[in-house]
């Protein structure tokens, strides 16, 4: 998913920027209420993507499953036929640990509220 999102107008402190960082839906707020002077740490599953030294990564969910995406490694894991399916890199134990405990935090955060 390719999706382009342009931000403009007064509340921006940055101008004429492009940013390239791999990010998803949950790094709106933590990147936006810090250009609005609002604290974002609320949003722990988030990344700023202005931030210094960002990591280029992101996990995203879909119906059947979840898909990894880094500048080294791409993949998903689908439900049906339950097996993760590498698109682009070398499949690492890391990397699917991660992805698995992010998902885990993901659920206990929710079965809190």
């Amino acid at each position: 998913y390719h999706i382009p999102m342009i931000w403009y107008g007064g509340a921006l402190s940055l101008s004429d920027t492009s940013i390239s960082i791999i990010s998803n839906q949950t790094d709106i707020a933590s990147t936006l209420l810090p250009q609005l002077g609002i604290d974002s740490r609320n949003f722990v599953f988030g990344k700023n993507i202005f931030a210094q030294q960002l990591s280029n990564k992101t996990l995203y969910m879909f119906n059947n499953g979840f898909g990894y995406l880094s500048d080294s490694l791409v993949f998903y894991y689908e439900r049906d036929p339950n097996k993760y399916l590498v698109v682009k890199g070398k499949m690492d134990s890391t990397a699917l640990r991660k992805s698995k405990a992010y998902l885990q935090m993901l659920y206990e955060d929710l079965l809190d509220r």
